[in-house]
């Protein structure tokens, strides 16, 4: 399948955007009750210790000049904090403890650009230490913290995509195939061949925060990406491809919570697998095409994964879109085999080497019989126009079609 992307314009001046973004949480999201102190709820109890790292006297220096009432001294120890990195992180913690409403702003601030990159430099201790306030005693400085951790993934989410596409990921919107059905244009994330990375850049995944549909394809798919793949957190539809998986690897799709479809095609997994696909949190669809798992496998699978529907087949591809309960191609795939074979927009099919077809839920069961490359009998009923008239007569044909894969 051809897919044509329109690529979101992307902020690339993210430490300005996340600094105003920042300043202005102050204003907007805390209440005070009657004694002016911050009313939201019941505490919550920390879970690490306050602070394992020693504070440096200088990093303590320097977030006491951030109540300077000279603006200029502020920005200056922003800057100098900045400068220090992870050896500022404990010290800013710590004066959040004190610290008045402008002050935390720019404390959480301070934490955030310094986390602006998850896995390296300062960036995982900002984190922890971001995270540590915004579970800790409900506070306006917990408050921020949290504010400014939902507005540090969407800047994560932004340059960590960018990261990935010059990798050779393709993201944008396009129709695309799920199920068996051509749905409306979607916006996913591709990596296949053209992806140069390795499986340590895979990480960033693990901040797509709003990425719902995420296609995986080649041999180069292995156990390794699902371990990255197993934590992004919010994914609802996972597609398969020709990957090279194993029956254990599946266990690191099990904390996919929010996943509603799962496709697996032409990936070599046999009935040694069903266990582990029984475990996934499938909320509606799975469809298992062109493996070697046995008819028998599936009915074992049923049995796990019971409330969903299972589609099986052997992996031979027609390439036709239809309705629901009609049998009359609305449309057909690029490039597929019924394409390829001269079927039309607008043909009804009336069997399949013999076998009737009156709606696309036989046809589906009648093609799960067949392998890609196998030749199959099409009949089909087509309206034409009769020659120098406008009227319009039916034909039916049959039309012998080698069947593809699906791509």
């Amino acid at each position: 399948m051809t897919f044509e992307f329109a690529r979101r314009d992307r902020c690339c001046s993210l430490g300005l955007g996340l600094r105003l973004s920042l300043v202005l949480v102050a204003a907007c999201c805390v209440g005070w009750n009657s004694d002016n102190k911050f009313a939201i709820g019941q505490e919550k109890s920390r879970t690490a210790d306050d602070l394992a790292t020693p504070v440096s006297a200088e990093a303590i220096a320097l977030v006491t000049k951030l109540k300077d009432p000279h603006y200029s001294a502020r920005e200056l120890a922003d800057a100098q904090l900045l400068r220090l990195g992870e050896e500022a992180i404990p010290a800013l913690e710590k004066g959040l403890e004190n610290a008045d409403a402008d002050q935390s702003a720019r404390m959480v601030r301070l934490l955030s650009e310094l986390a602006i990159e998850p896995k390296s430099g300062p960036g995982p201790a900002a984190l922890q230490s971001l995270n540590r306030v915004a579970n800790s005693v409900i506070t306006m400085q917990a408050v921020l913290a949290s504010k400014a951790l939902v507005s540090l993934r969407e800047h994560q989410k932004i340059l960590l995509e960018q990261e990935l596409q010059k990798l050779g990921a393709r993201s944008g919107t396009t129709d695309v195939q799920v199920m068996s059905t051509l749905r409306d244009a979607a916006y996913i994330m591709i990596l296949d061949s053209a992806f140069r990375g390795d499986t340590e850049d895979l990480f960033r995944l693990e901040w797509m925060y709003g990425l719902e549909h995420l296609i995986l394809d080649g041999p180069q798919v292995d156990g390794d990406w699902l371990e990255h793949v197993g934590n992004m957190p919010n994914l609802k539809i996972l597609q398969i491809r020709r990957a090279n998986l194993k029956a254990d690897d599946f266990k690191k799709l099990e904390q996919l919570e929010s996943l509603e479809t799962l496709e697996i095609l032409y990936t070599p997994i046999d009935d040694t697998s069903i266990q582990g696909l029984g475990k996934l949190p499938i909320a509606s669809n799975l469809r298992i095409f062109g493996t070697k798992i046995t008819p028998q496998g599936v009915d074992q699978l049923k049995g796990y994964l019971t409330g969903i529907e299972i589609l099986y087949g052997r992996g031979g591809f027609l390439g036709v879109s239809m309705s629901p309960g009609s049998s009359v191609i609305g449309a057909l795939v690029p490039n597929g085999a019924a394409q390829k074979y001269g079927l039309q927009p607008g043909d009804r099919i009336m069997s399949i080497n013999s076998r009737t077809i009156t709606k696309f839920e036989e046809l589906q069961l009648e093609l799960a019989n067949y392998t890609p490359g196998m030749v199959v009998e099409v009949r089909i009923q087509r309206i034409i126009r009769k020659a120098e008239s406008i009227e319009k007569e039916s034909i039916e044909l049959t039309v012998p079609v080698e069947l593809g894969e699906q791509r």
